[in-house]
């Protein structure tokens, strides 16, 4: 009895589908749908969609470029900790802050003259304000002690407050 039912089932689509097989092969073989003209000229996009976008503004791209610039520099600084307790950017894009480990009141100049000076300049630093810890008792944890500022002639100046 299923065996016959089975049989039916078949039989069944094998009439459909010879019955409709004439219509199905002129779908398949008829020709597209025309396209709508394009103009000679198309102006090509911006840019491409699948681009992605940087939703950065001109000065945060520059910034950070400086940034990376500058790995190498803060690298080194990094490497003189008997001298460096710490370093950050000013301000200003072009001034350095830098805190000693100790300040050396026996020298006109402070360590960070030797040490960060004169390389400085190469990374787009013209100004650099040393710091040095406060003493015990002064308000604040640090305190300025020096400002060295790059001339136009490249020798620093060095001011020790």
């Amino acid at each position: 009895m299923k065996a016959l039912a089975v049989l039916i089932g078949v039989g069944l689509v094998a009439a459909a589908a010879w019955a409709l097989w004439p219509k199905l092969r002129d779908v398949a073989s008829a020709p597209p749908p025309a396209q709508p003209a394009m103009p000679a000229e198309v102006p090509a996009p911006a840019s491409a969609p699948d681009a992605p976008r940087d939703a950065r503004s001109p000065e945060d791209r520059a910034r950070d470029e400086l940034r990376a610039s500058r790995i190498e520099f803060y690298q080194a600084l990094r490497d003189a900790p008997a001298v460096v307790a710490g370093f950050g950017l000013g301000a200003q894009k072009d001034t350095l802050e830098v805190l000693l480990t100790r300040d050396d009141h026996a020298t006109p100049t402070p360590p960070a003259a030797g040490i960060v000076a004169p390389r400085a300049a190469d990374y787009g630093f013209r100004r650099i304000v040393v710091h040095a810890p406060g003493a015990p008792g002064e308000a604040g944890d640090r305190r300025t002690i020096a400002e060295m500022v790059l001339t136009d002639a490249g020798r620093w100046v060095t001011f020790r407050q």
